[in-house]
């Protein structure tokens, strides 16, 4: 006769935001979530007793308290974890612009490098576009006007233009299918929490945990060459329970939302610092790399097993930079102290993805090792980003993500 033993293949995660921090919501869904590894764990922290006797043995090991902790580890994809996204960057995703204009209805005039909609309905770009927010335009007739572009400033609810200084436009207009859309996230001060539910699905009697309170303490990625995008969400939570009857959920619960997985050869696209595109200027990344942390802190409380509540730290965004050393440009950042932006785009061929953009950011580490006759000399960088008060392109804010889908459905604020 087989054992009955849970096996790492046959684990499922599913997730759900929380309507009250630390209680199983009433009503809603919960949502599959895709994985390549999850460490999620109820911890029990314990004080040995100090009595003294004769026989030198321990005399009690007593319970001090439990917490909630651990991540998933994941593959980038588009939509699948934007509601994670909100929990990481402490706000919420700003309604999609999502708009399609007919021939000549979006015009391009390249000397001031404005856009221009000859609509007076939907969308308003001074209601519902920010400066500093990128938008992806598309259905032009000169492929020139198409891609993604940074706002730079709104003049009118009809009327903004576009930051990026080495974009060849051309005098043009919408074709007959001509679209705008946009979408952002900052970070923000809106707490954000959820409830996981871990499943061992395959023994003959389903057991299952629950994680409750849960807050992103920690998000990731990693752009390596010749690699997926991948990345991880770490988090901090309250209690946990186990059960065998069912799940949590008040209905079934619902497969993930998610486009292609994205990598970081073809799905990489612009490299901006200072808003200049670094593949023209001959600068090639080998790697990128982002850690955000929200430094949480649980609070435990007497009589309350488990925290209490989890609170935040400061807000770190930090990461490295692999680039191959072929002028002096990026290490005499390093050396002369001199902060910069930095944005990058991970999009597939159809356009869907994120950009990920910094407006103040500084380079605090930059090795340049010589490993032998057969290798490239590539700058090792540390980078930390700081909160941009001064610039009108994103004031007060570390991180921004910007989303672009071929359709905004199934996603959080759409």
């Amino acid at each position: 006769m087989a054992v009955d033993i849970a096996t790492g293949s046959s684990v499922t995660l599913a997730y759900q935001e929380e309507t009250s921090y630390g209680e199983l919501p009433e009503s809603g869904t919960f949502r599959f979530t895709p994985l390549t590894g999850e460490s999620l764990t109820f911890s029990k922290d314990s004080i040995t007793s100090n009595n003294i006797n004769s026989t030198r043995q321990v005399s009690d090991v007593i319970q001090t308290g439990f917490s909630v902790s651990g991540g998933i580890e994941i593959e980038l994809a588009g939509k699948t974890f934007d509601e994670m996204m909100e929990g990481a960057l402490w706000n919420r995703w700003s309604t999609s612009v999502d708009e399609d204009f007919s021939t000549g209805e979006l015009t391009v005039v390249a000397s001031t490098r404005t856009i221009t909609s000859s609509r007076s309905s939907a969308p308003t770009f001074q209601t519902d576009l920010s400066t500093g927010q990128f938008v992806r335009i598309s259905g032009m007739a000169d492929t020139e006007n198409e891609g993604v572009f940074q706002i730079e400033s709104i003049t009118s609810q009809t009327v903004f233009r576009v930051l990026d200084p080495d974009s060849v436009l051309t005098d043009g207009a919408s074709g007959t299918s001509g679209r705008l859309a946009a979408s952002m996230i900052r970070n923000g001060s809106t707490p954000i929490s959820y409830v996981f539910e871990k499943a061992f699905t395959d023994l003959a009697t389903v057991q299952r945990f629950s994680f409750l309170g849960c807050m992103v303490n920690a998000f990731s990625l990693s752009m390596q060459s010749s690699s997926i995008v991948t990345g991880s969400f770490d988090f901090m939570g309250t209690t946990s329970e186990t059960y065998a009857t069912g799940t949590k959920s008040t209905t079934t619960i619902d497969a993930s939302v998610g486009n292609n997985i994205l990598n970081a050869v073809s799905h990489i696209g612009g490299v901006r610092i200072d808003s200049e595109l670094q593949s023209a200027s001959d600068i090639y990344f080998q790697g990128i790399d982002l850690s955000l942390s929200n430094n949480l802190r649980g609070v435990q409380a007497i009589g309350t097993v488990g925290n209490i509540t989890v609170s935040p730290g400061q807000l770190e965004a930090t990461g490295t930079m692999n680039v191959y050393f072929s002028d002096p440009s990026m290490y005499a950042k390093f050396t002369g102290d001199t902060e910069f932006s930095l944005s990058y785009e991970i999009i597939d061929g159809n356009g869907e993805g994120y950009v990920f953009s910094f407006p103040r950011v500084t380079i605090t580490a930059d090795d340049l090792p010589t490993s032998g006759n057969d290798s490239d000399i590539v700058e090792n960088m540390t980078w930390s980003a700081m909160m941009s008060a001064s610039t009108n392109i994103a004031p007060s804010i570390t991180l921004q993500i910007d989303r672009f889908y071929s359709d905004y459905t199934n996603v959080p604020d759409a």
